[in-house]
């Protein structure tokens, strides 16, 4: 995969803290081109992604090349992160469970409605985020905060959106 970094994408996003003590969170979304969708017809928007703690190889924590944006209609980068927090969330109330692998050593493995989603310390990882995720996903698909400012972060060296509440009230 190409995008083993944070400085391989396109645009990076920081995910909001919740408590004072919360280590940083970024995601980072490369838009990856149209594909016809065989399944519903017409065309979609492919996009990589990486979840990381950090700028370096070591530190992604989650990625992929195979998150897809809606069979209507277009989609942002900023929408694509809204969607990866929801299933980072989701998969992160399934089970936790440490098994023996093949090798005789234990391992942790991430179950979600009995499918195995991830193992190691991604496993550990998204299950101790999911709250975050959740919250986070939730705030910015409901408006109350949203990336409307793009800053400079010493700590990856790069330029990180941020979101910043928008003033909408509960209804």
């Amino acid at each position: 995969m190409r995008y083993n970094t944070l400085s391989d994408h396109d645009d990076v996003f920081e995910v909001p803290e919740m408590m004072v003590d919360d280590k940083p969170i970024w995601i980072g979304i490369t838009h990856l081109g149209v594909e016809s969708d065989r399944d519903f017809g017409g065309y979609r928007s492919r996009f990589a992604y990486s979840i990381a703690t950090g700028p370096y190889d070591a530190d992604v924590q989650v990625q992929g090349d195979d998150l897809r944006g809606p069979a209507i209609g277009s989609v942002t980068e900023a929408e694509i992160v809204v969607s990866l927090l929801g299933f980072a969330s989701v998969y992160g109330e399934g089970d936790l469970s440490t098994e023996e692998n093949d090798d005789g050593e234990s391992e942790t493995f991430l179950y979600y409605d009995g499918d195995q989603v991830a193992v190691g310390e991604t496993a550990q990882f998204i299950y101790d985020n999911a709250e975050r995720f959740g919250i986070a996903g939730s705030d910015l698909e409901e408006g109350y905060i949203a990336y409307n400012s793009t800053e400079w972060n010493d700590a990856l060296g790069l330029y990180v959106r941020r979101a910043s509440e928008t003033g909408k009230e509960p209804e």
